[in-house]
């Protein structure tokens, strides 16, 4: 739509532009067939072309207004039938809508922002999460290794106790050690 806008503005300037020119031309010799000014000027020639034209386009426009006029009323709710309003307010809707497509680009990309964060934090909190897991298998381990221990001490301390020589016969090996050397 803009680019149709762009386009009317660039006829309406251009042909603007055609209608000075061709005033300042009628002014001199001008021969009249078929109610139409021509000359001898090969210049009049391409304006009359040009203007014919530019005649043509401004009319497609305008049918073109007409027919989404005509297939979508609920567009022009409140406007006149001139083709300059109906345009006019073509070109607000258009603009209204293209704010709100900015505003909602917006929007997304913040959600979008506020969304990768989140999933960095999840990420990190998964990474603490195991790091915990593998904090509780080690103290479980090592609860189990002092359980045993805990058990194991005693029983280990008796074997070597009642492995032990008596005082007796650690005299006795005492006196052989001293005869023997």
């Amino acid at each position: 739509m803009k680019n149709y806008e762009n386009q009317i503005e660039h006829l309406i300037r251009e042909h603007a532009n055609l209608l000075d020119e061709v005033q300042k031309k009628s002014s001199s010799s001008v021969q009249t067939i078929d109610n139409e000014s021509q000359t001898d000027d090969p210049q009049h020639d391409k304006l009359a072309q040009m203007n014919a034209k530019l005649k043509r386009v401004l009319q497609g426009y305008k049918e073109k207004l007409h027919r989404i006029a005509t297939e979508r009323p609920d567009l022009f709710v409140n406007i006149r039938d001139e083709t300059s309003e109906r345009l006019d307010h073509l070109i607000s809707t258009v603009e209204y809508q293209a704010a709100q497509i900015g505003i909602l680009q917006a929007e997304r990309d913040q959600s979008e922002e506020q969304l990768r964060n989140e999933i960095q934090d999840l990420q990190r909190y998964e990474k603490i999460i195991f790091r915990i897991e593998l904090i509780d298998q080690f103290c479980s381990s090592l609860e189990a290794c002092q359980y045993q221990l805990a058990n194991e001490h005693p029983i280990k301390t008796e074997q070597l106790v009642s492995a032990a020589p008596s005082s007796d016969e650690i005299r006795l090996s005492r006196v052989i050690f001293f005869f023997i050397h």
